[in-house]
């Protein structure tokens, strides 16, 4: 990778304060493909599959440079760039506009109370549900350009809106749209929940799809293993750092990647918070939505043993924590990061090949204090390389 024009030095005072260092995973450590590929089954499998919308051929999957492919890729970068950091909600974000521009496109055009009917009242399970709207429009040719265009809309109408709020725009946007009431939009709803369950098999290899690499496996790393081994060793090992992680990985997909990795020594294991702990902090607060960028899991990070309720006190605290760096990759990295009082290091490898300039940029304007290529150069930046 070409060093990117934006990369910055740490001041040498914010260097030498600098004690505790955290690390996303995902596009910084690890790689997000199996991820993402989970995320493409998921959408496809809601849509063309018999036991749920059954449009077959609704994606053109034919070839590995098909524009469907492509734009669904697109999408995921689309959604993570706005601070969507979990691949459930951007799954559900996806699968569920797609659905809003079906029935959008259909109610315009065909028996609107036979389509509405099918979709029913919502009591019953919605995979039968979906069976029973798929039914209805009979079979019909409907192609996913009328989903791309419901999600490039959503986007666009809420453009300023980021992580949660997003999220929550979608039930509405949804309303405004023939037939778009019908469906179950509310965040870790009935259709949340579906995706969740696809997604999970998919990832795990429980469900399979042929076009998709989803499923079990050794997990790539975003660089080889042995490199950021050396790299976040030599920063382990210099005495001045402890290593923790914050993530929105679950547990069990935090500790068997960098354990084959060979990089879970390396770490803090009471500086390890996923997306457990923020589900966990959640349910014990209604309506709570503690995900990045939210910066409760980085203050979780900083200081394990405090409730929820007090690491919630501390947040938007500028300057609170400047012996701390958080290194991310993504928008909500550096908004988690400055909204925890700490440091921010973005690193490059999750942005998109040849984008990595324009994410540079975008990272440093959202107030990073360093934009490097990767953790390879994080040691150099520290003054220990």
């Amino acid at each position: 990778m070409q060093p990117s024009p934006m990369t910055k030095e740490l001041p040498a005072d914010l260097r030498e304060r600098l004690s505790l260092l955290i690390f996303d995973l995902d596009g910084v450590i690890t790689s997000e493909r199996r991820y993402w590929e989970a995320t493409k089954a998921t959408t496809v499998q809601l849509l063309e599959s018999e036991a749920y919308l059954g449009l077959a051929g609704y994606f053109d999957l034919g070839a590995p440079g098909s524009t469907d492919l492509a734009a669904l890729e697109a999408a995921i970068h689309d959604l993570k760039g706005r601070g969507i950091n979990s691949n459930w909600d951007k799954t559900f974000l996806m699968a569920g506009l797609h659905l809003v521009g079906v029935l959008r496109r259909r109610l315009e055009a065909d028996d609107a109370p036979a389509i509405r009917a099918a979709v029913g009242d919502g009591a019953a399970p919605l995979a039968g549900r979906l069976r029973a709207l798929g039914g209805a429009l009979g079979g019909r040719p409907c192609r996913s350009d009328v989903g791309a265009a419901a999600l490039e809309e959503f986007l666009a109408t809420n453009a300023a809106l980021r992580g949660a709020a997003l999220l929550d725009a979608l039930r509405p946007f949804a309303a405004r749209q023939p037939g778009g009431e019908l469906l179950p939009l509310e965040h870790k709803g009935a259709l949340w929940q579906l995706c969740y369950e696809l997604f999970q098999g998919f990832y795990t290899g429980e469900l399979a799809h042929p076009a998709f690499a989803a499923g079990p496996g050794g997990e790539e790393t975003v660089l080889p293993a042995e490199a950021i081994a050396a790299a976040l060793g030599s920063l382990a090992a210099s005495g001045r750092y402890t290593l923790g992680v914050a993530t929105g990985r679950p547990l069990d997909e935090v500790i068997g990647p960098l354990e084959r990795a060979g990089l879970l020594r390396l770490f803090d294991p009471g500086r390890i918070v996923t997306i457990d702990d923020v589900f966990a902090a959640e349910a014990g607060l209604a309506g709570a939505f503690l995900g990045k960028p939210h910066p409760f899991s980085v203050l979780k990070a900083i200081d394990p043993g405090a409730s929820a309720g007090a690491l919630l006190e501390r947040a938007d605290a500028p300057g609170a924590h400047r012996h701390v760096a958080y290194v991310g990759d993504s928008p909500s990295d550096v908004v988690a990061a400055r909204r925890a009082g700490c440091t921010s290091v973005a690193v490059l490898t999750g942005a998109r090949r040849g984008e990595q300039d324009a994410a540079a940029a975008e990272l440093a304007g959202l107030g990073c204090d360093a934009v490097i290529d990767s953790v390879l150069e994080l040691p150099a930046l520290l003054g220990c390389g």
